[in-house]
């Protein structure tokens, strides 16, 4: 059976992508797998990607997302673009903040000399967020 004629799994399923409202910073990571799935399923038409889509959230996402103009009424890129516009944090996440580098460096401000593993985080998680800020236009 071709992808083209398969059913898109369940948005259920184990290993299936699904937004998380309580981590929007992860929104961008979320709509790119599921146009990975789309690809995947052959699913081209805009209407259908909007149902799918909104079937990978929770309820209450699922809800406030349905609720937009562009839901009923606008391309799925548009639709994608006006999520994008409620989670300012997706920004954020791919840009990076001030905010974010000092919440990165509290967090791990009371690592002890042996805490290797823990440190190791901080270092990936704050060099990660430094190398945003540097991309044009630094801070």
């Amino acid at each position: 059976m071709s992808a083209s004629t398969q059913k898109m799994p369940r948005p259920t399923s184990r290993d299936m992508p699904k937004f998380d409202s309580d981590e929007p910073e992860n929104l961008r990571c979320f709509l790119g797998q599921m146009e990975d799935l789309f690809s995947d399923y052959s699913i081209k038409d805009d209407d259908k990607k909007k149902k799918k889509l909104v079937r990978y959230t929770d309820a209450r996402t699922e809800e406030e997302w349905q609720a937009l103009d562009e839901y009923d009424n606008g391309s799925f890129a548009e639709f994608e673009e006006a999520i994008l516009k409620n989670y300012p944090e997706a920004a954020d996440a791919e840009t990076g903040t001030w905010e974010r580098l000092t919440r990165i460096s509290r967090k791990f401000s009371n690592l002890g000399v042996d805490e290797r593993e823990s440190y190791l985080k901080f270092k990936h998680r704050f060099l990660t967020e430094a190398k945003k800020l540097q991309k044009p236009p630094a801070l």
